[in-house]
């Protein structure tokens, strides 16, 4: 099968939104990314918003988040 359709059929799968796969693939071609840096293409939309898709995109194992070593938030 094509990479292309195994991909899609994950996605399927996965029940992604529109933001979360762009969210996905933004990181797949970029590597890891601040939020912030999600922003402008996901329309400037609320951080709120990203986080939440961030959120869920952890919780299904597509991604992980870890802290930058300089953030000396707790």
């Amino acid at each position: 099968m094509p990479p292309s359709i195994i991909l899609l059929n994950e996605i399927w799968k996965q029940k992604l939104t529109a933001k979360e796969i762009l969210i996905l693939n933004h990181i797949m071609e970029n590597g890891p990314s601040k939020p912030s840096e999600l922003r402008p293409m996901l329309g400037n939309c609320k951080s709120s918003i990203i986080t939440i898709g961030i959120d869920t995109l952890e919780t299904k194992s597509l991604i992980t988040r870890e802290r930058h070593s300089t953030d000396r938030r707790s």
